[in-house]
């Protein structure tokens, strides 16, 4: 009979081990994007102010969705907007999926938590939702 060490014995917490393994990738992917070349023109994003988050966020494509996401979530009169510019599509008909006009929720855009591995897809999976939304917004500030 094989007898195992207390050290042989010991398993991880589930959940804890694949938030750590998605954090490295989501940091390995990061890090792909910031190796690259700067970019020469990077596009203006909203954020919080600080001029490094530009070029970062102009080629990591993470940075860019939680820039645009704070912007928008920086202040009552932008999240206002927000939902005026959904129920302007929803009574206009500005939303199509599969040639189909399609009614939006009135949802608001969600911002990833670093202790919570799910949270960045559901950041992305609702900003993905709401880019023809995002879009419209980002034309009428930047106009």
């Amino acid at each position: 009979m094989t007898v195992l060490s207390w050290e042989e014995l010991k398993i991880g917490c589930f959940p804890h081990t694949v938030n750590i393994a998605t954090q490295k990738v989501i940091t390995a992917v990061g890090l792909q994007y910031k190796n690259r070349a700067p970019i020469a023109n990077p596009p203006p994003t909203p954020g919080d102010g600080d001029g490094d988050n530009l070029d970062l966020s102009a080629r990591n494509p993470l940075a860019l969705v939680r820039a645009e996401i704070r912007g928008i979530r920086a202040s009552g009169k932008r999240r206002e907007e927000f939902r005026a510019v959904v129920d302007e599509g929803n009574k206009r008909g500005w939303w199509i999926v599969n040639e189909q006009p399609v009614q939006l929720k009135n949802r608001e855009l969600i911002l990833d938590v670093a202790t919570r591995w799910d949270s960045t897809y559901q950041m992305d999976a609702r900003a993905l939702e709401l880019r023809p939304v995002c879009l419209i917004l980002s034309q009428k500030c930047y106009l």
